[in-house]
C-alpha cells in the first residue's frame, strides 16, 4: 500500500476508497505500479498530481496506515485483506505543518477516541522553510499514532529541510513541573528520528540523538540499514537507493517460491509444497508464495536445492522454472537438479544482497 501525504492523505490507485493493497507476487499489480518497462505506471505519476506541493500532514498518513476510515484499528476490524502493517517506510521532505484536526479533507474520523487532549493545543509556532510553520501538534498527534503499534517504522528524510534546524515556539507543548521550555534550535532530523524511535520527544532535545541514523556516503552507499531508525539525504536522486537498501536489509538472502499455470500465469489451484533443507513452505491459490530465509552467516552466497514435493493428486505436472532477482533472470545462477525433469526442482545460488524469486510453472496433468 502506498499512501500519499500532503494537506491530507490518499492511497495510490484507490480512487475514493480508503485502501488499495498491491500483491508484488502478481505481475499485473507490479505493472500497474511501475508500468511494463519500469518507468511508467501509478508511481511515476505521484509527483505530477495536485497536492504534491501542499502542506505536510504526518498524522494523516500514519492514521491511514494503521486505522480504518471509521477510526478502528485494522486488527479490531478483523479483515484479512486490510492487515496491520508489519513495516512502514515513512518518506518525507519536510516537517509536519498540518494535522488531522486542521485538515480533515479525507472525511474520516478525526482520531482514536483515546488521543490525549494535551495534543490538541492550537499552537502552530516555530519557523520552517520561510512561510510554512512547523506544527508541534502535528508532530505529537503523529507520534501518538506511531507509538501505539508494534510496527517497525523507518523514516527517510530527503531534501534540504534535513540539513537545517527549526527553532520552535513551544507554547502549549507538554511540559513537566510547570517550567517554561527553552527556545532551542532543533535539527530537523530529530523530529523524524524521535517520531520513529519509541519514547523520544523533541521537546526535551539536549543535543543527543537517541535514534540510529544512516546518511548516504558515496561508494559506501547507505551502509547497514538493518537496525536504522532513519535514513537522511539532501539529494532526491538517492531516495530510490534508500528504498532498495531497506528492502535488501529486510529481504536480502531470501528465496521466495510460487506455483503458476503456464497458460494463464495464474496461481496453481492446488496446495503445492516445497523444501529447502529441513524447511518447508506451501503455496495455494490464495497463499500464492512462500519464503525461505537462506542462512548466509559469514558468506556472500550459497547454492541451495529447491525441491517440490510430489505433485500426485494436485491435478498438475511440472513444466518448467524461472528464477529472478531484481526483476532480471538469474541465468546460469540456477539450473534443473535433474536435466529434463522440472519436477525434481532447481539448484539456485542466493546472494546476501539479493531477494530471489523462483516460480515453478505447471500444466494440467
Amino acid at each position: 500500500q502506498i499512501i500519499e501525504m500532503y494537506s491530507y492523505s490518499s492511497t495510490l490507485g484507490a480512487g475514493s476508497a480508503w485502501n488499495k493493497f498491491y500483491d508484488l507476487s502478481e505481475p499485473a499489480d507490479v505493472e500497474a505500479l511501475i508500468g511494463p518497462t519500469g518507468n511508467s505506471g501509478l508511481v511515476s505519476d505521484i509527483k505530477t498530481r495536485s497536492g504534491s506541493n501542499a502542506y505536510t500532514n504526518w498524522e494523516n498518513a500514519l492514521f491511514r496506515a494503521f486505522y480504518t476510515k471509521d477510526g478502528q484499528t485494522y486488527a479490531a476490524a478483523g479483515n484479512p485483506l486490510t492487515p496491520t502493517p508489519e513495516m512502514v517506510v515513512f518518506f518525507t521532505d519536510g516537517l509536519p505543518t498540518r494535522d488531522r484536526a486542521t485538515s480533515k479533507s479525507d472525511s474520516s474520523s478525526l482520531a482514536p477516541a483515546s488521543i490525549p487532549s494535551r495534543f490538541d493545543h492550537t499552537d502552530q509556532g516555530g519557523s520552517y522553510s520561510g512561510n510554512q510553520l512547523m506544527s508541534p501538534r502535528g508532530w505529537y498527534r503523529a507520534n501518538w499514532v506511531a507509538e501505539d503499534f508494534d510496527t517497525r517504522i523507518i523514516g527517510v528524510g530527503v531534501g534540504s529541510a534535513f540539513t537545517s534546524d527549526t527553532t520552535v515556539s513551544r507554547t502549549g507543548w507538554p511540559t513537566t513541573g510547570g517550567k517554561k521550555p527553552k527556545y532551542t534550535p532543533i535539527p530537523n532530523e530529530v523530529f523524524l528520528g524521535d517520531l520513529v524511535a519509541a519514547g523520544n520527544d523533541p521537546s526535551s532535545y539536549d543535543g543527543t540523538k537517541d535514534y540510529i541514523r544512516r546518511q548516504y556516503s558515496g561508494a559506501d552507499g547507505w551502509g547497514d540499514v538493518s537496525t536504522a531508525d532513519i535514513l537522511v539525504t539532501s539529494d532526491f536522486s538517492q531516495f530510490g537507493s534508500a528504498l532498495t537498501s531497506i528492502a535488501l536489509a529486510e529481504c536480502g538472502g531470501t528465496l521466495t517460491v510460487q506455483s503458476r499455470q503456464v497458460a494463464s500465469s495464474a496461481p496453481a489451484d492446488a496446495s503445492i509444497s516445497y523444501q529447502v533443507g529441513d524447511n518447508i513452505v506451501t503455496t495455494t491459490r490464495i497463499a500464492k508464495s512462500g519464503t525461505f530465509d537462506i542462512a548466509l552467516d559469514g558468506v556472500a552466497s550459497d547454492t541451495i536445492e529447491l525441491v517440490p514435493h510430489p505433485l500426485d493428486g494436485t491435478g498438475y505436472v511440472a513444466s518448467g522454472w524461472s528464477c529472478k532477482a531484481g526483476g532480471a533472470d538469474l541465468g546460469s545462477a540456477y539450473s534443473l537438479i535433474e536435466p529434463g525433469k522440472p519436477a525434481a526442482g532447481v539448484s539456485v545460488t542466493v546472494n546476501a544482497n539479493q531477494a530471489v524469486s523462483c516460480t515453478m510453472f505447471v500444466v494440467p496433468a
